[in-house]
């Protein structure tokens, strides 16, 4: 009962030992409060049977922009901020500056991210979408004018959220960044190889938590399981200096790798950063929603048939990019309704032609699956066992592994006492073999320490241990099945006159066929359309050519 005097004032008195009668009297005589519905989250709801896009200052609605409702956001995401639906020359005008996206660099990393800002609004994704490049790559300014599509006030200075955040407070603000574009930037793992090694396990945790529609699930303060799992529900897309690790974690995203000074013109950039600021590419993206507002009056109808549309679209890359991994063609998909969405809308709405759209959708598409060869190759890469096994095979073929004959005394070399330790023969010693088209039979340790040697030499880290990693080359059929239930997939072989028959690890000669040696990037394949033909023709999918409003 303390609250009353704030409540009151300081003349109010309460009889001591009478507190129950006051609260009574209280309740008793108080006015009613109205009530009121707080909506802490970005995008679509339905009100009263008719479909809403809320934001800081607002709604959209098929009928424009109302002040009825609003979303109650935090900090940065109060820039979250439509204006009204622009009408004749100045939505012709807003549509044309956020076509301009497009032209400030290399498609491979215009197209993406153009896809991924009018995707947001089409319902939940499973992907992220990630920029990587070294600094003044100017990344982080595209992404900026990206986000300005959802508000003019968001700068380099205030993105909606960065990593330098606990994982907590970015899990709150992806949750509340509901069917919009939000830029997490600034993904520079710092500190020693642990401290690193943590800021990728966050970004993995992160992509998975996209993923699954959920971020890790934990018991609340009364060690229930009732506390909700608040998963991101938007459009995420990350900045960085380096791509995260783990193949796991780059199978759901799409990466655009910048190439300093070649990706994006400064001055277009410049001009649309213009644009941006003053409201131009807010004011495209108002239109977008009052026109999907307007062709889908309940949101659960337009999510089913983007999801559909994405399912069409995935199977078309799946059957040009035989070998693709299954997410990359899915998530390449999700981008490509994007843009397919927005080019509905432009040409419904007067401001791009039937040639112009279909000229997009050309270079859009061509790129897109370009891009997932390349970053189909990157996957394969970050396989660690794929790389450990082109390591070795580029070891061998340069002469720098030896290996014993099966009928000589080399088995000695077998116990690390016993290696002369300026030995450059016993440094790179890793097993035996008859041939060079017969098996390898590998000692376990020998084979690790090389393994890893061959990782640290191209300033890498494993990101597996022995164990899991030679598990894992055994359950892809890379090595020989384990003969006995043992810790490590080894087999008793006979190797050399002394030792007898020995535990090893057996790399089938054949393991190494479908690896291939390392390539050098094929970013530059993609940088600009002229560039394509230096790919693999693809067939272009027919456009999705109509809303139909009554199905």
């Amino acid at each position: 009962m303390n609250w009353y005097i704030a409540g009151c004032d300081q003349r109010a008195i309460i009889t001591p030992r009478e507190k129950e009668y006051a609260l009574q009297a209280i309740q008793l005589t108080a006015s009613r409060k109205a009530k009121e519905t707080i909506r802490t989250s970005t995008g679509w709801y339905v009100i009263d049977g008719k479909a809403y896009f809320l934001h800081a200052n607002g709604a959209i609605s098929s009928e424009g922009q109302t002040q009825q409702y609003r979303a109650t956001l935090k900090e940065n995401f109060q820039r979250y901020v439509l204006p009204d639906p622009p009408e004749g020359e100045k939505h012709i005008e807003a549509v044309r500056a956020s076509l301009g996206l497009l032209e400030v660099g290399d498609l491979s990393v215009t197209i993406p991210i153009f896809g991924a800002v009018y995707r947001a609004p089409l319902g939940n994704v499973d992907f992220v979408g990630h920029s990587s490049g070294k600094t003044n790559s100017l990344k982080t300014a595209v992404a900026v004018v990206a986000q300005q599509h959802y508000g003019k006030d968001f700068d380099s200075k205030h993105p909606p959220a960065n990593w330098t955040s606990t994982g907590n407070f970015n899990q709150a603000r992806m949750h509340a960044g509901k069917d919009v574009f939000v830029l997490l930037d600034d993904f520079v793992p710092r500190g020693t190889h642990n401290d690193q090694k943590r800021q990728h396990m966050e970004f993995d945790r992160m992509v998975r938590a996209v993923a699954d529609g959920a971020f890790r699930g934990r018991l609340d303060a009364k060690h229930s399981d009732d506390a909700v799992s608040r998963g991101p529900r938007g459009m995420v897309w990350s900045t960085g200096e380096v791509v995260p690790e783990g193949e796991s974690c780059q199978s759901r995203l799409v990466n655009t790798p910048y190439r300093p000074a070649q990706s994006v013109d400064p001055d277009k950039l410049r001009h649309l950063q213009h644009d941006g600021a003053n409201g131009l590419l807010s004011q495209a993206m108002s239109a977008y929603i009052r026109y999907l507002a307007t062709h889908y009056p309940d949101p659960a109808q337009l999510f089913r048939t983007v999801q559909d549309r994405v399912e069409e679209l995935r199977d078309s890359a799946l059957r040009q990019t035989k070998g693709h991994l299954l997410r990359t063609p899915e998530n390449l998909a999700n981008i490509a309704v994007g843009v397919e969405f927005f080019l509905r809308f432009a040409l419904d709405t007067g401001v791009i032609t039937k040639a112009e759209s279909q000229s997009i959708w050309d270079r859009m598409w061509k790129t897109l699956m370009a891009l997932g060869e390349v970053q189909t190759q990157r996957q394969h890469e970050e396989d660690p066992v794929r790389e450990a096994l082109r390591l070795l095979k580029s070891a061998d073929d340069a002469g720098q592994l030896r290996f014993g004959s099966l009928d000589s005394n080399d088995a000695d070399l077998l116990k690390e006492s016993e290696l002369p330790r300026s030995s450059h023969d016993a440094e790179n010693f890793i097993g035996w073999r008859k041939d060079p088209d017969s098996p390898w039979l590998c000692d376990p340790n020998r084979l690790w320490a090389i393994i890893q040697r061959l990782f640290r030499d191209q300033g890498r880290t494993i990101p597996k241990g022995k164990t899991d990693l030679l598990n894992e080359m055994e359950n892809g059929g890379f090595i020989t099945a384990r003969d006995e239930d043992r810790a490590l997939p080894t087999v008793k072989r006979q190797v050399g006159a002394r030792a007898g028959r020995i535990r090893v690890i057996e790399i089938p000669v054949q393991s190494f066929d479908g690896v291939e040696p390392a390539r050098p990037p094929r970013d530059d394949l993609i940088a600009e359309e002229g560039a394509l033909a230096g790919t693999k023709s693809h067939s272009v999918p027919a456009q999705w050519d109509e809303v139909n409003i009554d199905n």
